[in-house]
């Protein structure tokens, strides 16, 4: 004789099964999400560019961070204003305590150039600081984050500074002034 199941047993066993999916499909997913560079779309007045930040191996203090998510943003505007934004994810040091400094054109720039910050007991952090007087053009800014407590200089670094095939720096542009409205009619009233 089989033994049937009652009403009350299958939506038991249904809703358990169905809190497990919902439990697992969210690690699940995050596991296979496509390993991919962040994207940052440009405005107007400004030139946008982003790189990972890496693990320097140039001072090997066994440092660790998730690359994936550790990344460094330049932004230039036409005022000559350089905002350099950052995020440290998942490194192996924790509440640390770090400052950041930048290389801009291969010329190390004054104090007013860095920034500091202190990582969190998973050793996540992040930065945010603006410099100005950076002339319309391409240039090039190389992005060090140093431990204020380790010896030896930097222990992470944006990846095109890290890449011996690569040019020193992060590649972007500062814009010419923009004096008028480029889409307004000459002559028009309105």
């Amino acid at each position: 004789m089989k033994k049937r199941f009652s009403k009350k047993n299958v939506v038991t066993i249904a809703g358990f099964i169905g809190l497990l999916l919902a439990s697992v499909v969210p690690l699940v997913k995050a596991d296979f999400e496509p390993v991919t560079k962040p994207t940052v779309k440009a405005i107007k007045d400004s030139g946008v560019e982003i790189e990972r930040l890496e693990a320097w191996v140039g001072n090997d203090k066994g440092q660790q961070l998730d690359s994936t998510r550790s990344f460094v943003i330049v932004d230039c505007f036409s005022n000559g204003i350089v905002s350099v934004k950052g995020n440290l994810e998942h490194s192996n040091q924790i509440n640390q305590k770090f400052k950041v400094t930048t290389v801009l054109n291969d010329v190390a720039p004054g104090a007013a150039n860095t920034a500091s910050f202190t990582t969190n007991n998973v050793g996540d952090g992040g930065f945010e600081f603006n410099f100005n007087k950076a002339v319309p053009g391409i240039h090039t800014l190389v992005v060090k984050v140093e431990s204020d407590t380790l010896p030896g200089g930097s222990l992470f670094i944006n990846e095109s500074a890290n890449s011996a095939s690569a040019t020193p720096g992060m590649l972007f542009t500062c814009p010419a002034t923009i004096d008028e409205d480029p889409y307004e009619e000459e002559g028009s009233d309105t």
